[in-house]
């Protein structure tokens, strides 16, 4: 079974494109809806928890790094009672450089701080998470033999 997993990986080739950078203060929720594309999240200062519904609630700290999977939504939650909350969606900006600043929330304590990406992978030299337009496709026939 390694042999084949060793395979698969040796295929696989990972992209993880930034998109935001993002800010949720004591107080407020931030929250990504489903999206067809997984997105990943690395936690720069502060403290709080994830939400994923249906799921146990991740516990976030400098250096966390979390993966959400494809049609699920996370709700990012700073240290402290939630009483407000914002929507946002990730989207790709024009331009390699330009990155989304989503803010929920405004203070003058630390407040929970990360950067976000979308996560591409390819196989053989197809997509088979999402296309360019954000919209899944299906994964490539794989044979271990």
């Amino acid at each position: 079974m390694s042999a084949i997993f060793d395979r698969l990986l040796g295929s696989l080739d990972l992209k993880i494109s930034a998109i935001g950078y993002c800010e949720v203060h004591s107080g407020w929720r931030l929250s990504f809806p489903p999206s067809p594309i997984a997105h990943v999240h690395y936690v720069l200062q502060g403290t709080g928890r994830l939400e994923i519904p249906g799921r146990q609630p991740i516990l976030l700290g400098p250096e966390t790094f979390v993966l959400i999977p494809s049609a699920l939504k996370g709700q990012f939650e700073a240290s402290g009672r939630t009483i407000r909350e914002v929507e946002a969606a990730l989207e790709a900006q024009n331009g390699p450089s330009l990155l989304q600043h989503i803010k929920a929330g405004d203070g003058t304590e630390m407040p929970l701080v990360f950067v976000c990406g979308t996560v591409m992978l390819d196989s053989a030299g197809r997509r088979c998470c999402s296309t360019r337009s954000g919209k899944p496709s299906p994964a490539p026939n794989w044979n271990p033999q």
